[in-house]
């Protein structure tokens, strides 16, 4: 039977003028059904990104694995989500009610990046973590903690020495 013929949708909703939406190809739809799966849409999209972190960086993690082109072999069981970052410290806290994540919001790692999203190359660790590792080498690493612990160690003396402390040629007073 055509479309136009039908009196009631496939759900026994009465096509009404109120009821009905009509595309421009003549296509109607009953607004009450599509109400319906907007709503069931909407909670399905809520739930995905109100649930647990491991929920939110599974998915994520998924679409990141096939923008990047690398292997997606996990399942959302794969990430445990330890109470503080194991590299920093950090106590491990969802970033609510504000923009993009925190410093110690937990972030899904792959360790060697490479070999993509499988159970023995993820860990989850503190956002600020994974920021400071996303491309640095180990070696990398040292070098930059060697200058800090250096660097502090001059300005340290140079306040013990002096009561003051030099930057860059310039002088600050401390308190």
């Amino acid at each position: 039977m055509a479309q136009t013929k039908k009196s009631h949708c496939p759900k026994g909703h009465e096509h009404t003028v109120k009821n009905t939406a009509v595309w421009a190809n003549g296509r109607r739809e009953c607004r009450a059904c599509s109400s319906g799966r907007a709503k069931a849409y909407k909670a399905c999209r809520d739930l995905r990104y109100s649930q647990s972190p491991r929920i939110r960086m599974w998915i994520a993690a998924k679409a990141r694995a096939a923008r990047v082109g690398v292997p997606f072999d996990i399942v959302v069981e794969d990430i445990v989500v330890p109470e503080c970052c194991p590299v920093l410290g950090l106590k491990l806290e969802r970033n609510v009610g504000q923009s993009g994540p925190a410093d110690n919001s937990p972030s899904l790692d792959r360790f060697l990046p490479q070999f993509g999203y499988v159970p023995d190359n993820i860990r989850v660790i503190s956002h600020r973590a994974n920021r400071i590792k996303t491309d640095a080498t180990p070696v990398e690493l040292r070098r930059v903690a060697a200058w800090i612990e250096a660097e502090m160690l001059a300005a340290l003396l140079s306040i013990a020495r002096y009561g003051t402390l030099v930057i860059h040629g310039t002088l600050l007073q401390v308190p």
